[in-house]
């Protein structure tokens, strides 16, 4: 179809999600001119040879006609309403003022096409889809209207007409109420306008921050679930008249309970009773050790000691004494579970190797190798064994390949900044060529792998990393 809607923007906001730009919002009104449609044929009704039809036809198009003119106590369109009014400050629309004096005879041909196709369809199996279908036809065929203009010229009667018709016979009651239902709705406030793809980015990275994915249980799952951002509720539905497809968008509200259903599925299907049925139970301590620190962590860091009180006073000693008392347990619970767990000591390197393993076993490098089925020493033998000239990139590059540069941005800092200069400290170099040591291994990255060399390493580090891997639970 010809269609040449003309789009007036007022501003484009990008929508984030994981610190990346995935998509952009516009926000914008549409002036699209109306079309007229083309009627379908049955064996069940023909409207051309049905007298009440005809009739309706004639009706609806002089009442339409007289409305467009204007009488004696209103004017015609534009000058109808308002809203209609302020179409005559729109240069689009004065230039094809003219295309509208059809307007009254095409919506009367609408609504008696709409009819012809329902009493066509009705008995048929896919009767709904086949009929909604030609109905959004009909409706985006109004064209479309840019803000404070109004709603597409009598789009409003159009529904009325086709209702009217509804409540005559042949039409089944309960396929008359479940049509109505949905042309009503067009009269409703529309989910999908009031979608915010921004509320729908931080609602899914929300879940993203709080699922314990570093568990073994749910091991791998991470980087799969960072990809997909499941704001569609379904497959597109294509529109065979308009040659479109429509794709539904889901509210903040439907989302959250696809993510509580998946949540659900997860911890029922993957839990400590499946690995003992399986056979795959072999590191209970290990497990247990994980477990508990999983639970500490997500009391520190993602839920907190909030407590409603009135008094501040109260507040802040109910909200020490929780902390204490969580303390206490926590100490309690792991102490046995270290005693008994085999010790991994550092294997001694040079001074400045050393330094670095250290510090960054500050911020949980050794926990986070263990959660990740890496046998600590040997990731320090890779760090110590490139100590020469390109140990910064060498380093970087085995730290992003274990995705642990990932995991210090989202449980140590706040901003990337400030893990740039942190790494600074640590590995001696400036936070520049930390940063683009970084960012060049991002293939999207402006960075000159010339200068920063970290991606030469790529391969190599992906090849010693899979040959010390650690056999999962």
């Amino acid at each position: 179809m010809n269609r040449k809607p003309h789009l007036f923007v007022e501003k484009i906001t990008p929508v984030e999600f994981c610190g990346q730009t995935f998509a952009w919002k516009l926000d914008a009104s549409i002036f699209e001119l109306p079309f007229e449609t083309e009627p379908t044929s049955g064996k069940d009704h023909d409207f051309k040879k049905c007298k009440k039809c005809q009739e309706s036809l004639k009706t609806i198009e002089e009442f339409l006609t007289k409305k467009f003119k204007g009488t004696i106590t209103k004017a015609g369109f534009p000058l109808c309403c308002a809203q209609h009014a302020n179409l005559t400050k729109l240069p689009k629309f004065l230039e094809n003022k003219i295309h509208y004096d059809r307007v009254p005879t095409w919506v009367a041909q609408k609504v008696i096409f709409t009819n012809n196709h329902i009493l066509n369809h009705i008995k048929r199996e896919n009767w709904y889809a086949e009929v909604i279908e030609y109905i959004d036809y009909t409706i985006a065929s109004f064209g479309q209207m840019p803000k404070e203009a109004g709603e597409p010229l009598y789009l409003s009667d159009y529904f009325a007409y086709v209702l009217e018709l509804l409540g005559r016979p042949p039409i089944p009651k309960d396929k008359k109420d479940k049509l109505q239902s949905y042309i009503e709705g067009f009269s409703r406030p529309s989910e999908d306008r009031a979608v915010d793809l921004q509320e729908l980015a931080t609602t899914y990275q929300k879940w993203l921050e709080i699922f314990p994915f570093d568990l073994s249980y749910f091991k791998g799952l991470r980087q799969h679930y960072e990809k997909a951002l499941p704001i569609l509720t379904g497959a597109p539905i294509t529109n065979h008249y308009l040659g479109t497809a429509k794709i539904r968008l889901h509210t903040k509200e439907s989302l959250i309970d696809v993510l509580i259903d998946l949540t659900n599925d997860f911890i029922t299907r993957l839990n400590g009773l499946t690995l003992y049925e399986k056979g795959q139970l072999t590191e209970p301590l290990k497990l247990q050790m994980e477990l508990i620190l999983e639970e500490r962590r997500t009391k520190c860091r993602k839920i907190g000691y909030h407590i409603v009180e009135e008094d501040e006073t109260t507040r802040y000693a109910k909200m020490l004494s929780e902390w204490l008392n969580d303390e206490i347990a926590f100490i309690e619970r792991i102490t046995p579970i270290i005693e008994n767990l085999p010790e991994q000591p550092i294997v001694k390197f040079d001074d400045n190797t050393t330094r670095i393993i250290k510090a960054f076993n500050e911020y949980g490098f050794q926990e986070f190798l263990r959660k990740s089925y890496f046998d600590p020493n040997k990731i320090y033998d890779l760090i110590a064994e490139n100590s020469g000239r390109e140990f910064l990139p060498y380093t970087i590059c085995l730290l992003n390949e274990l995705a642990y540069i990932d995991y210090f941005m989202k449980e140590y800092v706040k901003t990337k900044e400030k893990a740039y200069k942190i790494f600074g400290e640590i590995l001696n170099a400036d936070p520049r060529r930390i940063r683009g040591n970084i960012n060049v291994l991002n293939p999207r990255s402006n960075e000159n792998p010339s200068q920063y060399t970290s991606g030469s390493y790529t391969e190599t580090i992906k090849k010693k990393l899979k040959e010390i891997k650690q056999d999962g639970i």
